[in-house]
């Protein structure tokens, strides 16, 4: 992995829960992309969208300001938004800020 970033939809648009699964890194650097390519998933998930964060590399505070901003997003248009998978690097760096109770966690699926 070069630290470039992917993302990948699983579930069609319409189909309720949307999954997006998150490889690499977000940072300064991606933490747009990564925005830019959730923010229409929302649109077209009734039942919610998760982020599967299981290939995540790296993440420092512009890819926490990233995924807060997508939780909000989320929230003000009635989706439920989850983390899923996410490493034990992103979860220490998500409870140090204080943000881990900002998100729901799922184990996937």
């Amino acid at each position: 992995m070069d630290g470039r970033l992917v993302c990948e939809i699983v579930g069609a648009a319409g189909s309720g829960r949307r999954t997006v699964k998150v490889s690499g890194e977000v940072d300064l650097a991606t933490a747009p992309e990564l925005e830019a390519q959730v923010d229409p998933v929302l649109d077209g998930a009734s039942a919610g969208v998760a982020l599967d964060l299981e290939a995540l590399t790296f993440i420092d505070s512009s890819g926490l300001r990233a995924l807060v901003a997508l939780a909000k997003d989320a929230q003000s248009r009635g989706v439920a938004f989850s983390l899923e998978n996410v490493p034990r690097h992103a979860q220490r760096v998500l409870e140090l800020t204080g943000l881990a109770d900002w998100f729901d966690f799922s184990t996937g699926g």
